[in-house]
């Protein structure tokens, strides 16, 4: 399975007096078209996935609603997931994907969030709920800024199933590679060619 990490655009600063709370933050006229600009990226880098999956946060949907139709995916193929929300365990995100059976997918999401559950799938060190003191390898060499992506290729292997707090399901036995993690520079550069 093939899954793209994408980091939203730029949003409206939540220390501008006039932001509203960061649920709702949405992302500026910048955002918008530096996103759009590196959705082009995404397609010239000959992605098709069938499916994306976002944090409900109103910047994630936005970039969701504007890579979507780019990538030929209407917004039914859009789906809003807590657990690529700010505060949710990266491991967390793995059962669903898995539950999937998708050949393809895009999760955009927040920084913070997206690092460490690449960074799960990976083997690195990354904080959970459960060992909140682990270093955070996998946010400081996967960090993406925004409208930034990064591509894993990754295998599950089925029935191996661990639990979390409160009766929360991860997927522990999964092999991934990563093969890249693109600048949202280069992917603008990239929707030019």
């Amino acid at each position: 399975m093939d899954v793209t990490f994408f980091r939203h655009g730029i949003a409206v600063d939540r220390a501008d007096p006039l932001a509203p709370v960061d649920f709702e933050r949405p992302l500026t006229l910048e955002g918008k078209n530096k996103t759009e600009a590196a959705g082009r990226g995404l397609r010239a880098l000959g992605l098709h996935p069938s499916l994306i999956l976002t944090s409900p946060f109103k910047r994630c949907v936005q970039t969701a609603r504007l890579i979507a139709p780019l990538l030929g995916l209407t917004r039914k193929s859009i789906l809003e997931r807590e657990v690529i929300a700010p505060g949710a365990d990266p491991r967390a995100l793995w059962p669903e994907i898995a539950d999937l059976g998708r050949e393809a997918i895009i999760v955009v999401g927040h920084g913070g969030v997206i690092e460490p559950a690449a960074g799960v799938a990976l083997g690195l060190p990354t904080p959970t709920v459960d060992t909140p003191d682990v270093p955070d390898l996998a946010f400081r060499t996967l960090h993406l800024k925004k409208a930034a992506a990064l591509h894993l290729e990754v295998e599950f292997a089925s029935g191996t199933r661990e639990r979390g707090e409160a009766g929360a399901s991860f997927e522990t036995d999964m092999h991934a590679r990563l093969a890249w993690l693109v600048s949202s520079r280069i992917l603008r550069q990239l929707g030019r060619l």
